[in-house]
């Protein structure tokens, strides 16, 4: 197999870095503001930057022949483009409860465990189990991303004081504003409102006045992606229907049936990459 993550958003960053390292592929990549965050937040995995969309195109077409992507509608814009030699595989960004027509058409996936083998059965011509390598990743690299979520976050905060994480999916942002407001207007313990990275891609001056108000122990983050470093410290857990969620699971019991129900046993990442490779190279 010659593999690539292609990340043409912030949005599933933390989706496809973890991938690209578990699978030893490269990400492939195509605004600069992308390859800073990776620098800076994903710093083992490999990447290649290409601005321009014939040569991005085309080198894909010439060194790769299988694709892992995250945002559905790009099976149906690069596989005209990418032609049938590309073997495009769909990583779904979390445990999404998002609707399933957004699926339609695309012929491979991968899941994490038995509530999306549920969910997504019949959905797509294959499936491949990979477990949550994204907190295996996580905690592989534990004292690295709880360094930076200290000093860009935390140390922030009031340390005598619970922790409530805000982090609601994207749409219907005028929606999500009022809950802001709302929020910041209740006395609390520290708050950390984390917008989706789409919120904040296409609605960014709409949450001017947020911004404007997050003063002592309240952070509003938008430049970081990683979930797993703030979910570990996080005592409250407030969204509206995010994949967030879900991963927040291992945290509130690690050894609990929601979580194995969600995301099956746990298994080492060495263990997830050669079954991983197996089951791809079987289909």
């Amino acid at each position: 197999m010659r593999g690539a993550c292609f990340c043409p958003s912030e949005s599933v960053l933390d989706h496809l870095a973890p991938l690209a390292e578990l699978l030893q592929v490269p990400l492939v990549i195509d605004e600069k503001t992308i390859q800073e965050l990776i620098n800076k937040y994903y710093p083992h995995v490999d990447t290649h930057l290409i601005e321009n969309p014939l040569a991005l195109f085309t080198y894909v077409a010439t060194h790769y022949d299988t694709l892992f992507y995250s945002s559905s509608n790009l099976y149906h814009d690069l596989s005209p483009v990418l032609g049938e030699k590309i073997r495009f595989w769909f990583c779904p960004h979390g445990n999404s409860d998002k609707p399933l027509d957004l699926y339609t058409g695309l012929p491979h996936a991968f899941i994490y465990g038995p509530q999306m083998a549920r969910r997504l059965q019949g959905s797509f011509q294959s499936l491949v189990t990979t477990g949550n390598y994204r907190l295996e990743h996580y905690l592989l690299h534990q004292s690295f991303y709880d360094d930076l979520a200290e000093e860009e976050i935390f140390s922030h905060l009031d340390p005598s004081q619970k922790i409530c994480l805000y982090a609601p999916t994207w749409g219907n942002e005028d929606e999500l504003l009022k809950e802001m407001h709302s929020l910041l207007d209740t006395p609390r313990e520290n708050l950390i409102i984390k917008p989706h990275p789409t919120s904040l891609r296409f609605h960014s001056p709409l949450f001017d006045p947020i911004r404007i108000r997050c003063k002592e122990s309240v952070r509003f983050l938008e430049d970081f992606p990683p979930i797993y470093p703030l979910l570990a410290r996080t005592d409250t857990l407030l969204g509206n229907g995010s994949s967030i969620e879900y991963d927040y699971l291992y945290f509130k019991d690690p050894n609990g049936a929601e979580y194995r129900d969600t995301f099956g046993k746990r298994k080492a990442l060495e263990e997830i990459r050669i079954e991983v490779i197996t089951q791809l190279a079987s289909l």
